[in-house]
């Protein structure tokens, strides 16, 4: 058995995001806290095949931005607003994401260039 969702928006958590969240199957709410450090560069995706919605928005977390998260083919949301990512946007292109993507945003980040033509992306905010 495994962890369906994850919400620990606005508890006020300090420190580095545990490896056991990329567990969570299908909601990971971690919105509001004083997480840091980087997102992780590789993770199992196979266990993630059906999370929709990934918030982590207004933390301290920092470095780029995973390319792995947009190809989650269930992720229909993705916050990553007021952080500290670094990087080019261009990466995020319609060959290498996941079409179920209805919801991005990324603003008050530090990140450059452009975001080509995303499928079914419904809202974007940079």
């Amino acid at each position: 058995m495994s962890l369906r969702t994850f919400n620990i928006k606005g508890c006020n958590f300090y420190g580095s995001i545990p490896s056991w969240v990329w567990n969570t199957t299908e909601q990971i709410l971690m919105s509001d806290n004083h997480f840091v450090g980087e997102l992780p560069s590789s993770v199992n995706t196979s266990k993630l095949s059906y999370l929709t919605y990934l918030g982590m928005s207004n933390n301290q977390l920092s470095g780029a931005i995973p390319s792995w998260l947009f190809t989650l083919p269930s992720l229909r949301v993705l916050s990553l607003y007021e952080n500290q990512f670094t990087g080019s946007l261009s990466e995020f292109t319609v060959t290498n994401t996941s079409t179920s993507l209805q919801l991005l945003d990324l603003h008050s980040n530090q990140l450059q260039g452009s975001i080509s033509s995303l499928v079914n992306l419904r809202q974007l905010y940079l």
